[in-house]
């Protein structure tokens, strides 16, 4: 068997019948089993780049949790620094790919002006400001590594805070653009109190090996696959029908029918939406 056949039932989610979308209509919107939603005392989201909606959602369905935001690259100068690249067509870190979907039929937008972005973007700083303003919300302009420093924490750190110690039902989201597969040695040592963890894994095409690895791990320790969705904005693994960026759903066995596995069709309809609007989804027709 080859190793991305290996990886490929290594894909096969578990049943769980409650699941439920937090966060925005697209890119932004996570996939978890409702009953983990209402458990959880704490949320620890790493990477949450400018996109607020995930975390603001998941408060508005469960007052009583604390959530610990975590971002070295955000912040106003940087925000403003990016609109202007994109204006004027200056931003050197967007990376062209080909991919061959379709577009989406239900989506149209207008190219928005300068005027309507820079306005949008005050709109958007306001509204985040104010959001980690509530004595619930904790923001730490810092990254998340295998390591410390003056721009990075590890796990190791941030559970060895006695408040982070007390949770009895942790969600992490883990959206840090490849540094997931060099943190995940750290995170297994902390993994007691979690109950969810909504990872996004990236440059599946030259980790797969260490994806499969990670996957399996996760299952022995007791947490088991259960969603699993294509990021459309992303090409497929060369050779394959596997998206080379997926979003991936693990919780502990309470919340899910382990070891049933789940038939369905992904992506499903009225859970899942395509990261990017302007295409439709990925058809992950290599699960079944």
């Amino acid at each position: 068997m080859s190793n991305l056949s290996i990886l490929i039932e290594q894909l096969k989610p578990f049943n769980c019948h409650d699941k439920l979308r937090i966060g925005s209509v697209y890119d932004g919107g996570y996939i978890m089993p409702e009953k983990t939603l209402r458990d959880a005392d704490c949320l620890l989201s790493f990477g949450v780049s400018t996109n607020i909606d995930f975390e603001e959602h998941f408060l508005k369905l469960n007052q009583s949790v604390e959530i610990y935001m975590y971002d070295p690259f955000i912040g106003f100068r940087e925000d403003f620094v990016r609109l202007i690249k994109r204006v004027f067509k200056k931003d050197e870190t967007i990376i062209k790919r080909e991919i061959k979907l379709a577009d989406n039929p239900f989506y149209f937008v207008k190219d928005k002006g300068l005027l309507r972005q820079s306005v949008e973007r005050a709109f958007h700083w306001i509204k985040f400001y104010k959001f980690i303003a509530q004595n619930k919300v904790f923001f730490r302009k810092i990254g998340l590594r295998n390591y410390c420093d003056s721009k990075f924490t590890n796990f190791q750190s941030i559970f060895s805070n006695d408040i982070i110690l007390s949770k009895k039902s942790i969600v992490l989201k883990i959206d840090i653009e490849g540094d997931e597969y060099i943190v995940f040695d750290d995170l297994i040592n902390f993994v007691t109190n979690i109950s969810v963890i909504l990872f996004e894994f990236h440059d599946v095409k030259n980790n797969y090996i260490e994806l499969t690895n990670i996957i399996k791990k996760l299952k022995e320790i007791g947490l088991y696959l259960v969603h699993i969705h294509g990021n459309n904005s992303d090409v497929l693994v060369e050779g394959s029908t596997i998206p080379n960026t997926l979003e991936l759903t693990f919780c502990k066995a309470e919340y899910c029918n382990y070891p049933e596995i789940d038939e369905s069709k992904y992506p499903v309809n009225n859970l899942d939406a395509p990261c990017n609007p302007k295409k439709v989804d990925y058809m992950l027709d290599f699960l079944n």
